[in-house]
């Protein structure tokens, strides 16, 4: 797998952020759903403004709405038949990564609907 790095010595000076997203479908579905890594272990994934997981009909519309929302492809990646997608987006600060999209973790979608 590719790797870039950066130096964030100057906060002000714009970097790039990097995302890696997974493409996941149910079983015998045509329903998909992006799982993202951006900071941590944990996958974030896409979701609306009322927490439920988007769905998606297929990866290249997950590669689309990413897109949309300021993050540029880099790469892809097929590992012993999972598919990884490398984006990145050009920020000042990391908490700007997120800007434009609602990313959850799977606890804080259960946290959300409790409430």
């Amino acid at each position: 797998m590719s790797s870039f790095a950066q130096s964030t010595i100057e906060n002000a000076k714009p970097y790039y952020f990097y995302l890696q997203m997974h493409p996941f479908a149910w079983a015998s579905s045509k329903e998909w759903r992006g799982d993202v890594c951006i900071d941590s272990y944990d996958p974030y994934i896409i979701c609306d403004d009322n927490n439920e997981k988007m769905t998606f009909s297929g990866p290249m519309q997950i590669v689309n709405y990413l897109s949309k929302v300021g993050w540029e492809f880099v790469n892809f990646e097929n590992v012993n038949g999972h598919f990884y997608y490398i984006f990145r987006k050009l920020v000042t600060k990391d908490e700007d990564a997120k800007l434009d999209m609602n990313l959850l973790t799977a606890d804080e979608i259960k946290k959300a609907k409790k409430k």
